[in-house]
């Protein structure tokens, strides 16, 4: 990226920046209306509440998808070696949590079949059969369906 055009996206994103400071404050505008400005106090009132309720929400979230992450592949290394893979853990411990609150199981993306694998030695679930290990049938696809119950 050369110089200028550097230059300019700064340019736009303060543009952009300043408009929205612009529209924060023409609303101290409407405080004053006897109509408009008790509903401008609901809003802000409401704002607050959504976000706790949200804050609370990225936590359940978060701890979703780091259970349903670590139940898909237990023997994954640790993904926060560079950037570019911790930007993808990120995006897929927050992705699949937040699409199965809507009802999305992604039945497709986990392996084997909807069986659960156990080791017969270790009793841990693992990702490939051996021959000492025994399937176990699970409707829907085993981990997804258990642990979208838990969001």
């Amino acid at each position: 990226m050369s110089l200028n055009n550097w230059f300019m996206s700064l340019a736009h994103g303060l543009y952009a920046m300043a408009f929205g400071f612009l529209c924060m404050r023409a609303a101290h505008f409407f405080l004053i209306h006897p109509v408009l400005g008790p509903q401008l106090q609901m809003i802000t009132s409401m704002v607050s509440d959504l976000t706790v309720f949200l804050l609370l929400m990225a936590v359940f979230l978060i701890c979703h998808g780091v259970i349903l992450r670590s139940f898909e592949n237990p023997n994954r290394e640790w993904p926060f070696s560079s950037p570019a893979t911790a930007a993808h853990a990120i995006y897929d411990i927050v992705f699949i949590p937040y699409f199965q609150i809507y009802g999305e199981l992604f039945v497709e993306d986990f392996g084997n079949d909807g069986k659960i694998i156990v080791n017969t030695k270790s009793g841990f679930l693992e990702n490939e059969c051996n021959k000492t290990d025994t399937e176990v049938g699970c409707p829907d696809s085993g981990e997804p369906c258990f642990s979208s119950n838990l969001v």
